[in-house]
């Protein structure tokens, strides 16, 4: 296998996997902020901007993320040009190391953002259990 391919694919398998983690941090920021809940929580009306802790947190998750997402980009596309350039494994392992890197912190930004939202979604449940 080329070094290109795999410094390639190694972006791709990056944008997608952001991309899926934004989407979902869009949503359930959308969902808190407008008085209209996004298509996916149609079935929850409650779930609206009541708790403005929550709104605050989710916005500056989504914020954290795309700010992670696009320094990410940026070391990407400068490695990738590096590689077709200059075919070295070495770089192919930074890029896999800042790879990395990013997973583990989006993957511990992602653990937060379930548990805030597991926690509101058990707030409303309960709240509409004692109605």
């Amino acid at each position: 296998m080329k070094i290109h391919q795999v410094a390639l694919g190694s972006v791709y398998q990056y944008i997608l996997y952001s991309s899926v983690f934004n989407h979902f941090i869009y949503i359930l920021y959308s969902s808190v902020f407008y008085s209209k809940p996004h298509p996916l929580f149609v079935s929850s009306p409650s779930f609206t901007h009541q708790n403005a802790q929550f709104h605050h947190l989710l916005l500056f998750f989504f914020s954290f993320s795309f700010f992670i997402l696009l320094i990410s980009l940026s070391f990407f596309f400068f490695f990738f040009i590096l590689c077709l350039y200059n075919s070295s494994w070495m770089l192919v392992r930074m890029i896999q190391h800042v790879l990395l890197i990013h997973d583990i912190m989006m993957m511990t930004s992602l653990s937060f953002v379930f548990c805030l939202f597991f926690s509101f979604f058990f707030k409303i449940h309960n709240r509409s259990r004692e109605i």
